[in-house]
């Protein structure tokens, strides 16, 4: 769900910016908006958490950057009932070039992956 601060005029006409930030000032957008950015999840979580824009900033990079740190370890990282980040190991195959139509070799890797929790599944699944 995408946040969006309403144009909220209560001063008269002064612009938006000069006007401070308050909870109600974010509403949700219709539902079959699907997409949200890195500074709509910040609002959220600064405005769920009680924190300020600055501060959930930060926490979001510090989670994020903490579960980035934790795969390249190779270890996994879970949220009980949200789910699990881990590491997967992709073998390697052959694929087809898409210019040239030619065959090549494409390497083993390790990429990242998530699976969803219980709970996760059973809220998607109710809507």
């Amino acid at each position: 769900m995408e946040w969006r601060r309403r144009c909220n005029r209560r001063d008269g006409g002064a612009s938006a910016a000069t006007t401070p930030l308050r909870r109600d000032d974010f509403a949700f957008r219709d539902q079959e908006d699907t997409d949200v950015t890195k500074s709509e999840f910040v609002d959220q979580v600064a405005a769920r958490s009680g924190l300020g824009r600055k501060e959930a900033a930060s926490a979001v990079d510090a989670a994020l950057q903490t579960i980035q740190d934790t795969l390249e370890r190779g270890s996994d990282v879970t949220f009980s009932g949200f789910g699990k980040f881990h590491v997967a190991e992709r073998g390697a195959r052959e694929g087809t070039n898409p210019a040239t139509g030619e065959k090549m070799q494409i390497a083993a890797t390790r990429v990242p992956r998530f699976t969803a929790g219980s709970a996760l599944k059973k809220a998607i699944k109710g809507r």
